[in-house]
């Protein structure tokens, strides 16, 4: 019997997930399906494309000494957002960091593979700004049906 494993946001604590892969391998426990959501998302993906966790180390170490050359600051979305915020206006938030470059490194990373040739299933959750209702990006038909669900637990979306 399979498994899938979920791996959680958490910014640069997502690198912490490398070594729980490296764990579950080294046991024999490689998952059927991988789901992440932000940091999550990303180690799901690179793992999803068929990477090596030893080539994800690898690709931590390097974030780690060098992740600042890897960030574009979207400079017209933060100005556009000063405005928005003093005036008490609706405010749109299209991303403080353009992610261009840290995209790049990744496509260099996979071989510019798709989320359909990924090695087994993948789902990696995100929200519309927007709509406010739920994507997801995957490669199974199963979880398709998934989208555009408003989550709410005990009153609390």
């Amino acid at each position: 019997m399979g498994y899938g494993l979920a791996l959680a946001g958490g910014g640069t604590r997502g690198a912490a997930h490398v070594g729980v892969l490296k764990a579950l391998m080294e046991a024999g426990l490689r998952p059927d399906a991988v789901a992440g959501a932000s940091a999550g998302g990303i180690v799901a993906g690179l793992f999803a494309s068929g990477m090596s966790v030893s080539r994800m180390e690898q690709a931590v170490l390097h974030l780690e000494k060098h992740g600042g050359e890897y960030l574009d600051p979207d400079y017209s979305g933060l100005l556009a957002f000063m405005p928005q915020l003093l005036t008490g206006k609706g405010v749109n938030l299209s991303g403080l960091i353009k992610g261009d470059k840290l995209q790049d490194y990744f496509f260099q990373m996979t071989g510019r593979k798709h989320m359909d040739e990924a090695v087994f299933k993948l789902v990696i959750p995100a929200v519309d700004l927007i709509s406010g209702n739920t994507i997801c990006f995957t490669n199974s038909d199963q979880v398709r049906e998934m989208e555009h669900v408003t989550w709410e637990w005990n009153g609390y979306l």
